[in-house]
């Protein structure tokens, strides 16, 4: 009964993804024929890799923007190195050091992919931080997964140096910490580290985004529309500059995420998340699926109390989105009342200001029991929404 459980689902999913433009072409809607077609298209590329039987996304997941494996490291001259595939549908700069790009070709219904095979140190770990620096061990473990292509002597040296640099920075930042930071999560646009007292310290480099957690923070000062439906981040700032690149930090909220959580759990929360994303695409974009900012302008609170409840009326009247909702609330004891209509104002506000990196992966569970968004902003996505 589950196996057909889901299987409704995916279908009714498939279904509401069809509504959308057909300018956004899902995975989902690969024929079984169509994706043995795409690993003949590509087997040279994926056969050398070991990856004969990949295909680019889960049958599950409806977000396959950024897929990164670990496959067995053959090359005798990387022996402390994990090798990684990453797989985009965008250009990225991947973190480790890059060994081979190469292209992955498209058909009707999978868009051209970029595959990126890279060299990642291992060298990230307090056991390889010199003792005088362990209380450091964070900005090791950051600097190390971004220069591997430094020799680690020389490495060492260097990220020594910036610590002495950035020593009251990094003070700063330390005040902060009720537990060493441990890493819990990472990818191409930083680094998370659990610093206790139900708070995450983010590292990363990204210019963008450093603005856009700047803006959260004055957002949140101000009391300004859409507040109430940020992470509460505590302090954003520059760390210091490594070389020519400047590198950042955020402490904001921690948040109760899916890693470890079932794939009926995920499923369920992807099914009404991407319900809402449709939603909205139909509300505020173009015939392109780019954001109209005129549409956002133009949409004032009683549209979007109107918009909240239509919304939430349809989903609460589907027959699968309402068995979703109740997989939710029987796996979350905690979750506000109103955690449904939250939701959709999360989303149609992360969208209004310019984030539309919306997915799973990005979504967590605040102790008010509340969904939020807690990295949504990505340069990639500021005028559409991923899905």
């Amino acid at each position: 009964m589950k196996i057909l459980s889901r299987m409704i689902k995916m279908a009714t999913l498939s279904s509401l993804l069809k509504k959308i433009s057909t300018n956004w072409r899902p995975y989902m809607l690969a024929s079984n024929e169509e994706k043995e077609a795409w690993k003949n298209l590509n087997n040279v590329i994926l056969n050398s890799h070991a990856l004969s039987s990949y295909y680019p996304i889960n049958i599950n997941t409806v977000d396959p923007l950024f897929i990164e494996h670990d496959v067995d490291n053959d090359d005798p001259n990387m022996p402390n190195y994990v090798k990684k595939i990453f797989i985009s549908e965008k250009k990225i700069t991947p973190p480790g050091f890059l060994s081979e790009e190469s292209i992955l070709q498209g058909t009707a219904n999978i868009p051209k992919l970029y595959m990126y095979v890279v060299f990642v140190d291992e060298h990230n770990t307090s056991e390889n931080v010199p003792k005088e620096d362990i209380h450091y061990a964070y900005i090791y473990n950051f600097l190390n997964s971004r220069y591997y292509h430094i020799p680690i002597d020389r490495r060492y040296k260097f990220i020594k140096d910036f610590i002495n640099q950035a020593k009251p920075n990094l003070d700063k930042v330390a005040k902060y910490f009720d537990t060493q930071p441990k890493k819990i999560g990472g990818g191409v646009d930083g680094i998370a580290f659990s610093i206790g007292n139900q708070r995450v310290l983010k590292i990363f480099m990204s210019d963008y985004i450093y603005k856009q957690y700047l803006k959260v923070l004055d957002r949140l000062h101000n009391k300004e529309d859409y507040a109430e439906n940020e992470i509460m981040i505590y302090d954003v700032g520059e760390i210091g500059k490594f070389f020519n690149d400047k590198i950042y930090y955020c402490i904001m909220e921690k948040l109760h995420t899916f890693d470890d959580d079932s794939d009926e759990i995920a499923e369920a929360i992807g099914n009404i998340v991407n319900f809402i994303k449709i939603e909205i695409i139909e509300l505020l974009t173009n015939s392109i699926n780019k954001i109209d900012k005129d549409k956002v302008k133009n949409l004032d609170k009683s549209q979007i109390t109107s918009f909240m409840n239509e919304t939430y009326n349809k989903i609460i009247n589907d027959h699968i989105l309402n068995n979703s909702i109740n997989d939710i609330e029987n796996e979350y004891s905690n979750l506000n009342a109103l955690w449904v209509k939250k939701l959709i104002l999360e989303i149609l506000s992360k969208v209004m200001t310019g984030r539309g990196d919306l997915h799973l992966g990005n979504l967590g569970i605040t102790n008010q029991g509340v969904f939020k968004f807690f990295d949504p902003a990505h340069e990639n996505w500021e005028s559409k929404i991923n899905l």
